[in-house]
């Protein structure tokens, strides 16, 4: 936990989402942007990282990984995720067997990703997000439940990514069919 910034919903009963894309708490969902966790964590690309969930996940909707590198003059704990930095690691692809999709997620209370073996080495934000679509229909309607770690990452390689920014990468959009 030390690890992880504490979140805007943390020790709040029903654990509520973000649903304004257009916020920069779509980064990290802080209680208190820039402050960060009192440790960063070291791990060696190509290990894998999870995160543990007060409750489970009991909406359908995808979970994805996102990472941001530190930029240099900054430090894990002190870097707020701006600009275009947030690069995709994973995404869980919904199974059809039924007439509706089965996420992947659902039910978990701990989720995990592997750090790509690619990485250049140094301090990175790892953003989790599962978006709950089960009220999607209307505007303002999907619902973000999301968290940063930050990590030191060391034994990779030299890739460096460019990415998206949050806000920026989600806009709201309604199709009626």
């Amino acid at each position: 936990m030390a690890y992880v910034r504490k979140t805007t919903n943390f020790g709040v009963h029903d654990h509520g989402p973000l649903l304004n894309v257009s916020t920069t708490d779509l980064r990290c969902f802080e209680l208190e942007p820039g402050k960060g966790s009192p440790k960063t964590m070291s791990v060696e690309a190509g290990d894998t990282v999870g995160f543990r969930v007060d409750g489970n996940v009991t909406h359908p909707g995808p979970l994805q990984f996102y990472m941001a590198k530190v930029p240099e003059g900054e430090t894990a704990k002190t870097f707020v995720g701006d600009g275009d930095v947030w690069f995709k690691i994973f995404n869980d692809n919904p199974k059809f067997t039924r007439s509706w999709p089965e996420w992947p997620n659902a039910g978990k209370n701990e989720v995990s990703v592997v750090i790509p073996s690619c990485l250049a080495e140094g301090d990175y934000l790892l953003r989790v997000e599962h978006i709950a679509l089960h009220n999607s229909r209307k505007i303002g309607g999907a619902q973000f439940y999301l968290g940063c770690a930050q990590l030191h990452v060391s034994g990779g390689g030299t890739k460096t990514f460019t990415g998206v920014s949050f806000p920026g990468a989600y806009s709201v959009s309604l199709y009626c069919y």
